[in-house]
């Protein structure tokens, strides 16, 4: 059998654009874009399908969102249902700042459903050949501009969403139910992560950062020490507020859960959901608690420090609950708070 790999760039042309454009089509510039913006694109892709425009918003990574509450709306596995956002393809990973931006893209409008669907036109035609998607539509049927230019509009820091911003209805993350399955576990496996640091246990620290390098069923691996024992050197350096919030009382933690997985274990009771509990790094935290799951990154300057758990499955062993602290720099502001009473 053969096997042919169909590189989404490959294909991008002929499936984006509802006509081959010639060799003396106008070159995608600023010059030649029509200006427009993502909900106008999200609401009639057919129309833009291929052509080159110029849109604006707040660039994360590598996606473009018409504002800051975008970030809000809730994307399934493959991110087809979005209105108020778009990949930016680069061809590239990541993009060349480190902190969300407000830029201005221009590009041609193109979606990975349509490489999927040229896909499957090739793959009826030659049944017994394997035929994929490559590059990031692999796994994504997002509509996005193609290898865009890019122009950062201001370099102004960019803050994050609050809690006075955004009712309870709309935030990606609610404080979730203690009756949830595995909540007790994943909350106690949470504060022994904190007290692995108060204290400076890097075996413990360790077991619950990657359960793999643990000894009990379970096979130690050079890889998971490799990248815990950098994250313990870096995070034990703060020893001392692990031991303030090891000992805060239960009014300064909170643990949340992203709406879109409450959804999931309404509809399945029983299923296990990962969770964040988070400790206020200050007297109070009342109107700070974050909002939306990026906002626990763990930066130096935010209110609190959350600990992301979740079920792992160790081959041969039994199910273990992961917790780390996950830090991720380049993040949005954090606002300037007054000094709690």
């Amino acid at each position: 059998m053969r096997t042919l790999f169909c590189l989404a760039l490959f294909l991008l042309a002929a499936a984006a654009a509802p006509q081959p454009l010639s060799a003396s089509a106008p070159a995608c510039t600023s010059r030649t874009a029509t200006a427009t913006t993502i909900e106008a694109i999200q609401a009639d892709y057919p129309a833009w399908r291929g052509k080159c425009v110029r849109v604006t918003g707040i660039a994360v990574g590598a996606q473009l969102y018409t504002d800051r509450k975008a970030l809000l709306e809730p994307m399934d596995m493959f991110g087809e249902n979005l209105r108020r956002s778009l990949f930016l393809y680069t061809g590239k990973p990541g993009l060349p700042w480190r902190n969300p931006a407000r830029v201005e893209a221009v590009g041609r409008v193109g979606s990975c459903r349509d490489e999927h669907d040229a896909i499957g036109a090739i793959q009826a035609q030659s049944p017994d050949d394997i035929v994929m998607v490559g590059g990031y539509c692999h796994t994504s049927l997002q509509t996005y501009i193609r290898m865009p230019e890019l122009r950062i509009l201001s370099t102004a820091p960019i803050l994050r969403l609050t809690e006075a911003e955004v009712p309870p209805g709309e935030r990606q993350l609610v404080e979730a139910e203690p009756d949830l399955a595995g909540y007790a576990e994943q909350v106690v496996a949470a504060r022994k992560v904190i007290d692995a640091l108060a204290t400076g246990d890097r075996e413990a620290f360790q077991f619950l950062d990657w359960p793999e390098t643990g000894e009990e069923g379970g096979v130690p691996k050079r890889e998971a020490r490799a990248e815990s024992g950098p994250r313990f050197e870096r995070l034990s350096a703060s020893r001392a507020l692990y031991a303030r919030l090891r000992d805060a009382g239960q009014d300064r933690m909170r643990v949340f859960i992203e709406r879109s997985w409450l959804d999931s274990v309404r509809e399945h009771p029983g299923e296990r959901a990962p969770l964040l509990s988070c400790w206020c790094k200050t007297e109070s935290c009342e109107g700070r608690w974050p909002v939306a799951r990026m906002d626990a990154d763990n930066v130096t300057e935010r209110s609190y420090l959350c600990v992301a758990t979740n079920d792992y499955v160790v081959f041969r062993g039994p199910l273990r609950i992961q917790a780390r602290i996950e830090t991720v720099p380049g993040g949005f502001a954090e606002p300037v708070w007054r000094r709690s009473r």
